[in-house]
C-alpha cells in the first residue's frame, strides 16, 4: 500500500486536506481554459436553489456549444465537431466527434450513456460542492412539497427503482408538454405498440422488447424519452439505456424507433 502522505494528521485533518487538493485540482482544470470559458464555468455564485443551479449549467453548456466548430472531416451527413474544452469525441470510420448540438450537449452534461467532459465535470462538481450547504433547507422544503403532491396529482413511472415522477418534476430546463400535445404523444406511443397502464394516480407507458422493459417519458415538448431496463424490477442505480424520439420525425417512425432501441440494448449488460 502507498505510504500515508499525512502520517501525523488526524482522520478529519486528512479528509480536509484531500478535499482541499481536489478543489485545487478542479480549479486548475478550469483555469486551463480560455478566459471567457473559465469565467462562464465559475459564474455560479448567484444560484440560490437547485433549479437555478440546473439552469446555470444548461446556460453554460449552451455557451460552450456556441464555441464548437463544425469539422467537415467528422461527417459527410451531419454537423459534428470536437469538444471545445477537452477536445474529445467519438472516433469511427464514418463519423467522428460529437453531433452538434445534441451529442455535444449530452457529453458536456454527462446525460444518458455519454461520458462527461472532464472539464465540465470538474466545474459542475466544484460549483455543486460550493453551493450545497446553502441549498439544503430549500431542497428539504421542496422534497416535502413534492411528496405531498405525489399523493394527489398525476404521476409518471419512468424508472421502477424510483418513485413515480410528477409531470413537471425535475423539468428545470425543459418545457413541459401541454395536455393536448400529450394526447398526440400517446397516439405516437400506441403506434409503436406501447401500452398505457394506470394504477391509482400513476401512469406508465410500457413496452417489452427481447425480455427487457422499455418505459416512455413524453413529458417534454419536442421529444419522447425512452429508458430501457434489463428487468421489471431493477435495483436502484443499475445500468439503464436511454434514447429520444423527436416529435418532428414523421417518416419510417417504427423503423427509426426499432433501430434506436436495438442500439440502446447493446449498451446494457447481457441478461442472465
Amino acid at each position: 500500500m502507498p505510504a500515508n502522505p499525512y502520517p501525523y494528521a488526524t482522520p478529519d485533518q486528512r479528509v480536509r486536506r484531500l478535499e482541499d487538493e481536489v478543489y485545487l485540482l478542479r480549479r486548475a482544470i478550469i483555469e486551463l481554459m480560455p478566459d471567457d470559458i473559465a469565467n462562464a464555468l465559475s459564474d455560479y455564485r448567484s444560484c440560490k436553489s437547485y433549479r437555478e443551479f440546473a439552469e446555470w449549467k444548461r446556460n453554460t453548456v449552451c455557451f460552450i456549444i456556441s464555441k464548437a466548430e463544425v469539422d467537415p472531416k467528422a461527417s459527410h451527413f451531419e454537423e459534428r465537431g470536437w469538444c471545445p474544452l477537452c477536445k474529445g469525441g467519438t472516433r469511427g470510420p464514418y463519423q467522428s466527434g460529437f453531433k452538434i448540438p445534441g451529442g455535444m450537449e449530452k457529453h458536456l452534461l454527462g446525460d444518458g450513456n455519454a461520458s462527461q467532459c472532464v472539464v465540465t465535470k470538474a466545474a459542475f462538481d466544484a460549483a455543486r460542492d460550493a453551493l450545497r450547504d446553502g441549498f439544503e433547507a430549500e431542497e428539504e422544503a421542496a422534497r416535502r412539497e413534492v411528496e405531498e403532491r405525489r399523493k394527489t396529482e398525476q404521476t409518471l413511472l419512468i424508472d421502477p427503482s424510483l418513485p413515480p415522477q410528477l409531470f413537471d418534476e425535475r423539468q428545470w430546463w425543459n418545457k413541459p408538454r401541454p395536455a393536448d400535445a400529450l394526447t398526440a404523444a400517446e397516439e405516437r406511443l400506441s403506434s409503436l405498440n406501447f401500452e398505457k397502464e394506470v394504477s391509482q394516480n400513476v401512469i406508465a407507458y410500457k413496452l417489452w422488447y427481447d425480455g427487457r422493459l422499455v418505459l416512455a417519458d413524453p413529458r417534454t415538448v419536442g421529444r419522447i424519452t425512452f429508458r430501457v431496463f434489463n428487468s421489471e424490477k431493477p435495483k436502484k442505480g443499475s445500468k439503464q439505456a436511454t434514447f429520444n424520439l423527436l416529435d418532428g420525425w414523421k417518416n419510417n417512425l417504427a423503423e427509426k424507433f426499432q433501430g434506436l432501441l436495438a442500439e440502446a440494448c447493446k449498451t446494457l449488460p447481457k441478461r442472465k
